[in-house]
């Protein structure tokens, strides 16, 4: 079960003293930098349509803000972060008249496009199937040019070892982690604020994991300080002041204001603009709140990073563990199907590339109709429960469907074979025994000898084996409808 505590911040009042007004004429020294982004479950609580509408909408608000804030201070200028890149999907899906003005706004820096497809579950997913997740944010960063070295995964507490591995590989530099910390022990955590994750092979991250910030309000670190913006001075900005060595720096990261989606977010957007820039007018203010993406932040730290006497980052070691990446058991078959799927379309795929033909049609597809890659990492989405049974329901036949479109486009067809020159045959005419051509593939890169286990018409009552004039020992296993051939494969070279 998901935790009861979920947020959902409407529009925001500051208190009464602040107001409209020209900029403080000293720069505080503390700067603060509030994120404006959602937590992007696919259906928790919604159906899809409602939760691809929400995406689209909470989009759409935010570009609005940007156009009205369009000639405010830069600290002041709205902006928002795509916390997964299926929310710029939906709305260019939902709004296709505003995609050139989306695509703007992208390669201006004021909406940031995360490398997750979505909320994934970082534990659950194999190696490939990361990688596969961010292929539709890799290629709207092709098509429209602009920079991809910042990831953002939201809510989930937990951060794998490998991780810092698989993103360093795919050029990604930083990675901001905030948490509900809810069924872990994030509670115990000591690392700093702000420090570099090095992977199993050496490779480093540098990660944002922010234990008192994410107690203090998860996800929705922003529009908890513009709730309440005395605790900047009261909580906040002498915490970070008494961390010392620990955090050299006089930037913050406040990440998040909208929380959970619902199709009402978008209406908090105005709100969060104007809060931050009554701040910013207030004479007093202890510190410059920067309406902000995510890149933004890591610019920030570079910058005092370079600073002469500024210490390196604390480099950490290890894993952190896998939180909530045993909740697919809930629908464990489907969880298996994917397992199964994956591997079938990944052998599939190499035999098709190196028989020089194009991978899959379907792998192309970003939604329409739901290619084999976007249902492969939709099935890595941690919303696999449900908020009541319909929801349930309605998430479970999501993955059902899902599932059975993996596993269609992983299906092999005989043109898969001919593509790699194998041709069909029937029989030996000269010796009158009836043959069945086994084909085998190596679909890995290395060498490899495995035991199969073959679905096969028996042809004899006593069925025998022959790789060219060598015969292989083998046995049939039935069961009421089928017969299976129990065997030991010959060792084949990668992809042979």
């Amino acid at each position: 079960m998901r935790h009861p505590y979920r947020c959902l911040v409407g529009a925001l009042f500051l208190l009464s003293g602040f107001v409209g007004g020209a900029a403080p004429a000293g720069e505080p020294a503390w700067t603060i930098y509030v994120t404006n982004d959602n937590c992007p479950d696919y259906t928790w609580g919604l159906t899809e349509e409602q939760t691809r509408q929400a995406f689209a909408d909470i989009v759409k608000a935010h570009l609005d803000q940007m156009k009205r804030t369009d000639a405010e201070r830069p600290e002041n200028l709205d902006r928002y972060n795509a916390a997964v890149t299926q929310e710029v999907l939906c709305s260019l899906e939902k709004y296709p008249d505003r995609k050139d003005e989306l695509i703007r706004r992208v390669k201006e820096g004021r909406l940031y496009v995360s490398p997750y497809l979505c909320n994934s579950l970082w534990g659950f997913q194999s190696l490939e199937g990361t990688i596969r997740t961010f292929y539709p944010a890799r290629r709207l960063q092709r098509q429209w040019g602009f920079p991809m070295d910042c990831a953002h995964h939201i809510e989930e507490p937990s951060l794998p070892w490998g991780t810092a591995t698989i993103l360093a590989g795919c050029g990604i530099r930083n990675l901001t982690v905030p948490f509900l910390g809810y069924d872990s022990t994030f509670g115990g955590l000591t690392v700093p604020p702000v420090f570099e994750h090095e992977g199993p092979d050496g490779s480093r991250v540098r990660v944002c994991l922010d234990k008192f910030a994410s107690q203090k309000a998860s996800y929705t670190q922003g529009a908890h300080l513009l709730r309440k913006p005395e605790l900047i001075d009261k909580e906040w900005i002498p915490h970070y002041a008494g961390l010392g060595p620990a955090y050299p720096f006089r930037s913050i990261l406040a990440a998040g204001t909208h929380g959970d989606i619902s199709p009402g977010s978008g209406s908090a957007a105005r709100g969060f603009a104007d809060s931050i820039i009554q701040y910013n007018a207030w004479p007093d203010a202890k510190a410059r709140l920067v309406n902000a993406t995510y890149p933004q932040f890591w610019q920030a730290i570079d910058r005092e990073l370079a600073k002469p006497g500024t210490p390196a980052l604390p480099v950490v070691r290890g894993c952190f563990g896998h939180s909530w990446d045993l909740w697919p058991v809930s629908l464990a078959k489907y969880a298996g199907e994917m397992r199964r799927c994956e591997q079938r379309y990944l052998a599939r795929e190499a035999l098709l590339a190196i028989s020089g033909k194009a991978p899959p049609p379907s792998s192309q597809k970003i939604r329409t109709a739901p290619g084999a890659e976007w249902c492969w990492a939709m099935l890595s989405d941690h919303a696999w429960n449900g908020t009541d049974a319909n929801n349930k329901r309605h998430n479970a036949s999501l993955r059902r469907a899902w599932a059975k479109d993996l596993y269609m486009a992983s299906a092999w067809a005989f043109g898969d074979w001919s593509a790699a020159g194998v041709k069909e045959e029937t029989g030996d005419p000269d010796t009158k025994r009836a043959e069945l051509p086994i084909v085998l593939f190596n679909s890995l890169s290395v060498p490899r000898s495995d035991t199969m286990y073959v679905w096969i018409p028996l042809v004899g009552p006593h069925p025998t084996l022959w790789d060219g004039k060598k015969q292989i020992p083998c046995q049939v296993l039935s069961d009421k409808q089928e017969d299976f051939l129990l065997f030991t494969a010959p060792e084949l070279p990668g992809f042979a």
